[in-house]
């Protein structure tokens, strides 16, 4: 079996960051912007569950 090494970079971190990778990294929001998105979907979310709920039949069980 012949082992190759893998040439690694000390400064790797400088140049990791472009392009591609940047643009992603530009793009992700914080927490407080995801937390912001969650509630924002969340009322109408549980409003559209109350009133599915509200028009189930009443099931009385002795």
């Amino acid at each position: 079996m012949v082992s190759k090494s893998i040439p690694s970079n000390d400064d790797w971190f400088k140049s990791f960051f472009s392009g591609a990778a940047l643009d992603l990294w530009r793009q992700a929001k914080t927490e407080d912007k995801q937390n912001a998105s969650a509630l924002f979907y969340r009322k109408p979310l549980v409003l559209q569950m109350a009133l599915i709920f509200s028009m189930l039949p009443v099931v009385m069980v002795d």
